[in-house]
C-alpha cells in the first residue's frame, strides 16, 4: 500500500511601490523544478496559520519583514505531492 500525503503551504505575493512582484527562485538539485522563479513561501509548520507561514517563510527567503494582509485565494496545485495548497498573501510594507 502506497502512503501519499499532503502538505498545506503559504506563498506571499509580495509588491513594491511600483507594484512590482517579488520573485524567489527554487533551487534544489536534481529536482525537476529546479531554476524555477516563485513567490516567497513554504510549507507549514505544525500549528501554524497561514498567515505566520507566509511571514515566517517571506523572513527565511528574503530577510524582509512583513505584516501579512488579506487572503488573496487558494489552489490545490503548486508543486506536486510537495505543496498541494497555494495561500497567496499580501504584503504591507512595515
Amino acid at each position: 500500500m502506497k502512503i501519499e500525503w499532503q502538505r498545506a503551504a503559504a506563498y506571499v505575493t509580495a509588491l513594491d511601490a511600483k507594484r512590482r512582484v517579488l520573485l524567489t527562485r527554487f533551487e534544489i538539485p536534481g529536482h525537476p523544478k529546479s531554476g524555477s522563479w516563485t513567490l516567497p513561501g513554504g510549507g507549514m509548520e505544525w500549528g501554524e496559520q497561514a498567515h505566520q507561514t507566509a511571514a515566517r517563510e517571506l523572513r527565511e527567503e528574503t530577510g524582509l519583514e512583513a505584516e501579512i494582509g488579506s487572503l488573496l485565494g487558494s489552489s490545490p496545485s503548486g508543486f506536486t505531492q510537495m505543496h498541494p495548497i497555494l495561500a497567496n498573501l499580501v504584503m504591507h510594507s512595515a
